[in-house]
């Protein structure tokens, strides 16, 4: 069997959170209620969570296996205008909650009232009621229950003086303040209205039913059940309570939790990665410390290789920066079958970045180091960019100084940077065609 309680939908995480297995349930019979559901083994943690009240009545619903759970309640059956509802409300509820009962309330307002369809779990009061059509009159009463009662509390009904003792409600000075009718109880006058304090007067009449009423073994000991219930529902509430300061912290560490065990997995895959890119490394650094003689003597090869390049001068490296310095440099011949002196040139190249830049110290033309300088010495390099990027990457200098030489040397005339080109100072030109 399940159970069903209505509202609590913003509690439907944190019972999960908690280990209870709950879901959001809707029924339509005794009415619409839409709450979470739960197995019945679970009602004790679920009322511990949700400081429940004790012992709540159980309604069947459509759904098979699952009942309502609905809370002893008080409550007006109509929209009765009670001046005092707010005082007198928490003395019922007080009663319905020892009782395990609902309690409804109206107010007929001097007319006889009868409740037809009765409840399950439900007693009734109505105020300045009868069950029958006798009619009003003028109490003649000054007080009842040690209180004084206005004038306007002086309109109500005689009781029925044929009912035995056991269905009235009378105080000290055996003034008959209500008659017991069934599940329902009628108070003679009209108590929710006027000039008076109707909360310790309907504490003495709520008494005087329950002593009439319910004034046998079996009540008395669902009294005291209650009571018992209560207390230790209230202890519930209060530990509940306590255990709010330290709940958020609770949730957070199963929410890391659970994203620590995701993280779990995903490092792991991580991990076996890791050991294999380190096995793969480890293999990698013995073979080349294997050859670190060998490849140091092969770096200065290089260099000596680089330094005999017919149109270097020189060669430095200041922090992550390599310059080579050229001898004059001119073009390949070009369309206009001329060749154009460019000038001696630095090249700098950052080692770590991979950027390129030049500085021409023959000449700048129009403010150009070279027809392909866009701006202060940096180069549009074309689709050389990807080449110089990966022979610096790998430290391959001699050939990144040989692909920039011919790089300067052969401007591309049919772009309109390299167009440029004819603004350089002519070196040779051929003016006729060769037999």
């Amino acid at each position: 069997m399940w159970f069903l309680i209505e509202g609590h939908l913003d509690n439907l995480r944190n019972l999960i959170d908690e280990g209870v297995t709950a879901i959001q349930t809707e029924v339509r019979i005794p009415r619409f209620v839409v709450g979470i559901s739960f197995p019945e083994d679970q009602l004790d943690r679920v009322q511990e969570l949700l400081s429940l009240p004790p012992r709540p009545n159980r309604v069947e619903t459509e759904r098979r296996g699952v009942v309502l759970l609905e809370s002893a309640r008080v409550y007006l059956t109509r929209d009765d205008h009670m001046e005092q509802w707010e005082s007198i409300r928490p003395v019922l509820e007080e009663y319905s909650v020892r009782w395990g009962l609902n309690i409804a309330v109206r107010n007929p307002h001097g007319r006889s009232w009868q409740i037809s369809s009765p409840e399950a779990n439900t007693v009734y009061i109505l105020f300045w009621s009868a069950p029958d059509d006798r009619e009003k009159v003028t109490l003649d009463v000054e007080e009842i229950f040690g209180h004084m009662l206005p004038d306007s509390q002086h309109d109500g009904f005689e009781f029925d003086d044929d009912l035995p003792i056991e269905q009235l409600v009378v105080d000290d000075e055996d003034t008959v303040a209500a008659e017991i009718h069934g599940s329902s109880l009628y108070v003679l006058f009209d108590l929710p209205h006027g000039g008076i304090d109707a909360a310790p007067i309907l504490k003495a009449i709520m008494d005087g039913w329950e002593q009439r009423m319910f004034d046998t073994e079996e009540f008395r000991a669902r009294v005291q059940a209650s009571e018992i219930s209560e207390s230790e529902h209230s202890r519930a509430r209060y530990i509940s309570a306590c255990k709010k300061r330290v709940e958020g912290e609770l949730r957070e560490a199963r929410k890391h939790l659970v994203n620590t065990k995701e993280l779990q997995d995903k490092y792991r895959e991580q991990y076996v990665e890791i050991i294999r890119r380190h096995d793969e490394l480890v293999r990698s650094l013995q073979r080349l410390e294997g050859q670190s003689g060998d490849t140091e003597a092969e770096y200065a090869s290089e260099y000596d290789r680089l330094r005999a390049h017919p149109k270097l001068t020189n060669v430095t490296i200041q922090g992550d920066v390599i310059s080579f310095f050229t001898q004059p440099l001119v073009t390949t011949r070009l369309s206009d079958r001329t060749i154009r002196d460019l000038g001696v040139y630095v090249i700098r190249v950052n080692i770590e970045t991979g950027s390129v830049r030049i500085d021409n110290r023959t000449r700048k033309v129009g403010g150009r180091n070279h027809p392909h300088d866009m701006e202060s010495g940096r180069l549009c390099l074309g689709n050389m960019v990807e080449a110089i990027a990966n022979l610096t990457a790998r430290y391959q200098f001699e050939q990144l100084f040989a692909i920039m030489v011919r790089f300067l040397e052969n401007p591309n005339e049919r772009d309109s940077a390299g167009s440029h080109i004819i603004h350089w100072p002519v070196v040779e030109e051929v003016t006729h065609e060769p037999r």
